[in-house]
C-alpha cells in the first residue's frame, strides 16, 4: 500500500527539483538547450529576463528547491526523519529533520548560499544573468519571502516509508 503523504512529499520534491534544473539549464544565452528550453512548451519555466513575474517567482522557489534536495538525501540516508550520526554518543545522537531549530538551520544555510550569488550578479558583470527588473534590496526580501515558505514547507515533508505493509498502523 502506497502511503499518500509520502508520495505527495516525494513528488512535490521532485516538482521542485525539475523546475530547478530547468531553471539552470535556461541560463546561458549561448547555450543551444537553453533556447530550445525557452521555445518549448516548458518556456515559461525558463530563464526571461525581460518578465518581471518570472525573475521573483523563481527566487521565490529558490530555497524550497535547495531543501527539496536536502529531503531525499535525507530519505536515501534513512528511512525516516531521524539520521544518526555514526561515532557520535555510540551512534545515539540523532537529527531531526522536522525540528522547528533543523528546519531553521537547514532554511538559512541554504538562503545564504544565494546572497552572495546575488550580491555578486551585481558587482560583476560576467557573473550572473541580470535582469533590468531586479534590484539587490528587492531580491534579497524575496529570498527571505523563500527561506520562510521553505520553513514551513518543510514541516509536512513525510518521511514515512513510501509503500507499506498492510500489518502498518
Amino acid at each position: 500500500m502506497i502511503d499518500r503523504r509520502a508520495a505527495i512529499s516525494t513528488l512535490v520534491c521532485t516538482a521542485l527539483i525539475a523546475i530547478g534544473l530547468i531553471r539552470v539549464l535556461s541560463y546561458s544565452v549561448t547555450n543551444p538547450i537553453s533556447a530550445q528550453l525557452r521555445e518549448s512548451s516548458l518556456g515559461f519555466l525558463a530563464y526571461q529576463p525581460d518578465a518581471v513575474w518570472n525573475v521573483r517567482f523563481f527566487k521565490l522557489i529558490a530555497t524550497p528547491v535547495l531543501v527539496a534536495l536536502i529531503y531525499f538525501v535525507f530519505r536515501a540516508l534513512n528511512r525516516g526523519h531521524r539520521i544518526r550520526l555514526p561515532g557520535y554518543d555510540g551512534g545515539d545522537r540523532r537529527i531531526d529533520f522536522r525540528s522547528p531549530w533543523m528546519r531553521l538551520l537547514l532554511t538559512t544555510v541554504a538562503t545564504l548560499h544565494w546572497v552572495p550569488l546575488e550580491y555578486a550578479k551585481f558587482t560583476r558583470e560576467d557573473f550572473y544573468p541580470f535582469s533590468p527588473h531586479e534590484s539587490l534590496a528587492v531580491n534579497i526580501v524575496v529570498l527571505l519571502a523563500s527561506q520562510a515558505l521553505a520553513f514551513v514547507g518543510m514541516r509536512y515533508l513525510s518521511f514515512d516509508p513510501l509503500i507499506r505493509s498492510r500489518s502498518d498502523p
